[in-house]
């Protein structure tokens, strides 16, 4: 089972992440030799002779297994190198602590048979009985017996291999190396050779007859570099509900059921094909647009594969323009994944665009973005929307309490009964199909709206619109409504008489203002108004004019008292109090 937690014991929190690495075997070869397997396959077997090391000599093991299906999959992807492979071993890495041996090493190493040679059971030739000679005829047709030695003749032809030891040179190159002498076991899935040397990295690759040696060392190179890769799958799926919402995921081949069956379960069914890529564990990959479909809220979108955890992108896709693609029931676009990775390049020619005669440039290793699969999005055009008729807006400056602030708040609590309401206040019945013919798409609250202004603007001035509001009101069953509308007419009194009281102590303190006596000495006026020296201190500093000095004076008088002690009379009585009589008679000319 692939190891999908790790668990362990830190004394402070942080950020951690979880990496795995193939095991290593760290053994001691002793001077009495003996025999070292390891622990990942046993079959990788080290037999070292007494008196090999004059002293115990530690070293590290490193199997990384090579199956079959790799194999398969590295033909399949590079046929006309990987083409003539039959087989390979794992790969072995050895790690000693010393650059020569006493005496050679026997290793042994497994590698795989040729499927081909696997025997099958023979069946005796016409005339012949249990392998001797005979006279006795079979029951058989004798074509059968000739269509059986063809085929086996033409395998016996195709059957031959050959087997590679490659090592690991120090240019980081694999090498055939024809100094090592191979013995295969009797089942010929084992390899036995001696080591006289050290070396740093071994595979064996079992191959077809006549392949040249240039051919193994790439098989080699391509292997080791699929090792690190792994064969995925990218799925786009939409939502049934709302198809611009997309989620695209990367999974390796063997999760695709399982991860298309919880695509399904979380309503996402919808989208092109799975399309298949090889990539390595913790590729970027980008996801972009191209066609007429663009991602609402990034230009691109970046994840990274891990094959322990959810690699996945969602974005919300919607259309670049909506008038074209006219012919289509949809907007039609691909989604494209890029990756960076490197590729082969041919070198380019020099300045003078001179080669060198029967000399071809060697391909070199470079970064390069590479597009790893497109699919095809769909999404559904929007039905087209009806053009709906268009309406002047309504106003209407109200009179009093009745405004369209309270229209808005009746229609609000007001229901089925607006009907009713509106017959009370004698609006015919065409008038009323009206408004509802009118506000067909529009909600209760806006029918009952117009039907408000209809009657307002109707009403003369000189009727009193509160009563016969509340008498309709009362009359059908909503008195909370008259209720309301009541109340708000009082706040609408009180406020104006708040307003008038106001406007006729501003205009008083104008006319004492004017006074030219009353200003010239308008601090000894203040004082009397009860105000502070500060606060003349304050008025003398912001106001530089007499008048306007003598002004503030009476608005800080009435922002230091209660309204109900600033009326005209309490201003009149200060005034006498201070000797200006004249002055005072004058508040009630």
């Amino acid at each position: 089972m692939d190891p999908k937690f790790a668990e362990t014991r830190t004394e402070k929190f942080g950020i951690f992440i979880v990496v795995t690495r193939l095991k290593r075997d760290r053994l001691m070869i002793t001077r009495k030799g003996g025999k070292l397997s390891s622990s990942v396959d046993s079959r990788v077997l080290l037999q070292v002779k007494p008196g090999s090391f004059k002293i115990n000599i530690p070293f590290t093991l490193q199997v990384q297994p090579v199956d079959m299906a790799s194999v398969v999959d590295l033909k399949h992807h590079n046929p006309l190198i990987c083409n003539s492979m039959i087989s390979s071993s794992p790969f072995v890495r050895f790690d000693f602590k010393t650059k020569h041996f006493n005496k050679p090493i026997v290793i042994s190493i497994p590698c795989p048979p040729n499927p081909g040679n696997v025997k099958r059971p023979t069946t005796a030739a016409p005339g012949r009985e249990d392998g001797k000679g005979s006279n006795k005829t079979s029951s058989r047709p004798k074509s059968a017996f000739m269509m059986g030695t063809a085929t086996k003749q033409k395998d016996d032809e195709d059957d031959g291999d050959c087997l590679h030891i490659l090592t690991h040179d120090e240019k980081g190159k694999w090498t055939v190396n024809k100094d090592i002498t191979l013995i295969q076991s009797k089942q010929r899935d084992l390899a036995i050779f001696q080591l006289a040397e050290p070396l740093e990295r071994i595979i064996l690759i079992r191959s077809k007859l006549e392949v040249p040696l240039a051919k193994i060392e790439k098989m080699a190179t391509l292997l080791e570099e699929s090792m690190s890769r792994c064969s995925v799958n990218f799925i786009l799926r939409q939502k049934n509900d709302d198809p611009n919402d997309v989620v695209v995921y990367c999974v390796s081949s063997n999760k695709v059921d399982r991860i298309l069956r919880k695509l399904n379960e979380d309503g996402f069914e919808e989208g092109p094909p799975p399309c298949s890529a090889v990539t390595k564990e913790g590729q970027f990959f980008q996801v972009q647009f191209r066609g007429n479909l663009k991602n609402e809220y990034e230009e691109s979108i970046k994840f990274v594969f891990n094959s322990q955890l959810k690699s996945r992108a969602m974005m919300y896709v919607g259309e670049i323009d909506k008038f074209a693609q006219k012919s289509l029931d949809c907007y039609k676009g691909f989604a494209q994944i890029f990756a960076n990775e490197m590729v082969d390049e041919t070198a380019k020619e020099s300045e003078e665009g001179v080669k060198k005669k029967n000399q071809q440039n060697a391909p070199e290793k470079v970064l390069k973005v590479v597009m790893k699969c497109e699919m095809l999005v769909t999404i559904p055009k929007p039905e087209p929307e009806t053009t709906k008729p268009y309406r002047a807006p309504v106003t209407y400056k109200g009179q009093g309490p009745i405004d369209a602030a309270l229209f808005h708040s009746l229609a609000a609590d007001l229901g089925d009964e607006w009907k009713q309401l509106a017959q009370r206040l004698n609006i015919k019945s065409m008038r009323i199909q009206a408004i509802m013919r009118n506000n067909v798409n529009a909600d209760n609250e806006q029918t009952i709206f117009d039907m408000f202004l209809t009657w307002a603007k109707k009403v003369p001035r000189s009727m009193d619109k509160v009563s016969i509001l509340c008498a309709a009101l009362v009359a059908i069953g909503r008195a909370d409504l008259a209720e309301d509308v009541r109340d708000r007419q009082e706040d609408f009194k009180a406020n104006r008489m708040e307003k008038t009281r106001e406007s006729t102590l501003r205009k008083t303190f104008l006319k004492i203002s004017q006074n030219s006596n009353v200003v010239s000495d308008w601090k000894f006026l203040a004082r009397n108004l009860g105000l502070s020296e500060n606060d003349i201190l304050e008025i003398e500093e912001d106001f530089p004019s007499a008048r306007d000095q003598c002004f503030q004076s009476f608005v800080k008088w009435k922002e230091n008292n209660s309204d109900n002690n600033c009326t005209i009379s309490a201003l009149a009585d200060i005034l006498r109090k201070c000797r200006y009589h004249r002055v005072a008679d004058q508040l009630y000319a």
